[in-house]
């Protein structure tokens, strides 16, 4: 049994580009499935009429799902990046006028939603066939940011304040 598996393990290493490549392309192709979904929705909320072709239509979903992952990209580099600047703002006298103190983490909270409310209104906009009203896109874009900042403080709430984890679960709650 053992040089069954041993074998199996050195196929896997010897194809390890090959296996990563399809993997890769596998990825790509089910997160595009995603981006399908949302756009046979956003047709429907958004009235489009005339839908676009199977291969055009999963082409542009294959442009998102990679614009989305550098969206990730970038903000995994901006948080380091601000958190650098906040640092130099206590360590250099000339930046010290940019604390706010309690102001500050607030500011922040904003910076997010304001990005948020963004990248919701690129989705809205480039997503669906047609492109629908921006007065639409933006409103649909400012309540999208403000559930997607409200949703993981009240299900903080909830987990916190109004659930029953240890009656229900016992130790198994831990």
């Amino acid at each position: 049994m053992k040089e069954l598996v041993d074998s199996r393990v050195q196929e896997v290493i010897a194809r390890k580009k090959i296996a990563g490549w399809l993997g890769g392309a596998g990825l790509l192709f089910a997160a595009s499935g995603w981006f399908t979904g949302m756009r046979t929705v956003l047709n429907l909320i958004f009235r489009v009429e005339k839908a676009a072709s199977t291969v055009r239509g999963k082409l542009k979903d294959f442009g998102m799902v990679l614009f989305v992952v550098l969206l990730f990209v970038a903000s995994l580099l901006l948080v380091p990046a601000l958190q650098v600047f906040q640092q130099l703002t206590g360590q250099i006298s000339a930046l010290s006028g940019l604390r706010f103190g309690l102001l500050e983490e607030r500011l922040i909270q904003l910076i997010a939603l304001f990005a948020f409310g963004c990248v919701n209104f690129v989705l809205f906009y480039m997503i669906p066939d047609e492109k629908p009203p921006k007065r639409a896109v933006v409103v649909s874009a400012i309540w999208a940011a403000i559930m997607q900042d409200l949703s993981p403080r009240l299900f903080g709430f909830y987990l916190l304040e109004l659930s029953t984890w240890g009656r229900v679960y016992g130790a198994y709650a831990v």
